[in-house]
């Protein structure tokens, strides 16, 4: 069954590809793979000194494919255009759903959203060679939080009454990758927007 979550990688609100895990679909562990990403990708810019015979969007792409676990065997799609960027044909022997899947083309894509049990969303911000700028990267949460249902207040009224007591408000959708790590720290495991008029609660 696993708890299947997909990082939707977006640049200027343009999906460039997504990558699927199969046991990461809980707020916190989401929270960790969209970090291990962002360094993984700034190491990859790193190692190679900042030059690239790729177009931006394809080492963007390469720098994502190399901080996570590979190309799955059964996406044929994202395998040809890894060929058709770099000449090379892709090994799949040691990839791992665990560590990260991705995919690169609308099919591929499409699918591994379709699987997803929870997503999230980054709209990165990227230089001349693709090059994240890292503190005009947004990322959205939304997918990995539980809006509760309408029965919520009638199935656990203590917790709600508590939580009413102590309302708070989160801009899930629009935080600032450089403040990720800060704002989960601040994040309580449940509560009450006022606002909306919703209780909220973390995946976990």
């Amino acid at each position: 069954m696993g708890e299947r979550l997909v990082i939707v990688n977006q640049i200027n609100g343009y999906t460039i590809n997504a990558i699927y895990y199969h046991w990461s679909n809980y707020t916190q562990t989401a929270v960790a793979e969209v970090l291990a990403l962002s360094d993984g990708i700034q190491t990859y810019y790193d190692d190679i000194d900042n030059k690239t015979p790729y177009s931006p969007i394809d080492t963007f792409n390469l720098a994502c494919l190399e901080s996570i676990s590979g190309i799955s065997s059964w996406d044929n799609e994202s395998r040809a255009y890894y060929q058709k960027v770099t000449g090379e044909d892709y090994d799949v022997e040691k990839i791992d759903r665990s560590l990260g899947l991705i995919h690169f083309t609308e099919n591929d894509i499409m699918d591994a959203i379709g699987a997803a049990e929870g997503t999230v969303y980054i709209d990165w911000a990227i230089d001349a060679i693709g090059r994240p700028i890292i503190d005009k990267t947004k990322v959205d949460l939304i997918g990995v939080i539980y809006r509760e249902s309408a029965d919520y207040e009638e199935d656990f009224p203590e917790i709600s009454a508590q939580q009413r007591q102590n309302p708070k408000s989160y801009t899930l959708d629009n935080i600032k990758l450089t403040e990720l790590d800060d704002f989960y720290n601040q994040l309580p495991e449940d509560w009450y927007d006022e606002q909306e008029n919703n209780y909220y609660s973390q995946k976990g």
